[in-house]
């Protein structure tokens, strides 16, 4: 949670101050991505570096600090995870497909834009930060096992400290919270209509399992409208 404190204190003071001197533009976009993890991983563990398509929605509030710079807080719904596959090999039973984590995110960016316009609207770029709360998480899995094709949810994978028994398989195992950067660079149109496409780069270990090293990545391409 020590890195929630940062971006709340930080967006909270500039809502507070810029509010008093500068008009607000509130905006929604939103959106598709594609979501992976780079791990590394002992023994038994997936490979989760395949591209896992996904989605984004939220709102903004974009502060003028002067006619080339701004200041853009967030508050996004944001759909991460990986996607894997694995394969026992051959042998008496040959077990092989996918498996997919599914994390659900609310997440606070910070970005600070630079804005060059024309004369329908303006490109912008820029940077940040970021931090997200785990919200849900869950694994999908479809598999083969000698020709029979089949699939379920373990919805016992997710969130806290990994634990493992017979019968209920493995808890847990990812941590709840992810902090990274951020790019961002788009067209908006005078209109308010805009388009962008970002990158994001976690910078936490997410995973709780000792041998595993999971750090979110995501690029997103989406539409918003500036009111």
């Amino acid at each position: 949670m020590k890195f929630l404190a940062l971006p709340l204190i930080l967006s909270c003071f500039c809502l507070s101050s810029f509010s008093q001197t500068q008009k607000v533009k509130w905006g929604v976009k939103g959106g598709m991505a594609f979501t992976k993890f780079t791990n590394r991983e002992g023994p038994g563990y997936t490979n989760y570096e395949k591209l896992k398509p996904s989605v984004f929605i939220g709102g903004t509030a974009t502060f003028a600090l002067n006619p080339s710079i701004s200041f853009q807080p967030g508050l996004l719904f944001v759909f991460k995870g990986g996607k894997g596959s694995f394969d026992t090999g051959p042998g008496p039973l040959q077990v092989y497909g996918t498996q997919k984590v599914n994390i659900t995110y609310l997440e606070v960016p910070i970005n600070l834009l630079y804005t060059i316009p024309n004369s329908k609207g303006a490109f912008f770029f820029g940077g940040g930060t970021y931090y997200a709360l785990g919200i849900d998480a869950y694994m999908g899995v479809d598999f083969t096992m000698d020709g029979d094709k089949s699939s379920f949810t373990d919805a016992n994978f997710g969130f806290g400290k990994p634990q493992y028994n017979e019968d209920t398989g493995m808890k847990g195992g990812l941590k709840r919270s992810d902090f990274g950067v951020n790019l961002l660079t788009g067209y908006r149109f005078n209109n308010g209509l805009g388009f962008n496409l970002g990158y994001g780069v976690g910078i936490l270990n997410i995973s709780q399992m000792e041998e595993a090293r999971f750090r979110n990545r995501i690029l997103s391409l989406g539409v918003g409208f500036d009111f």
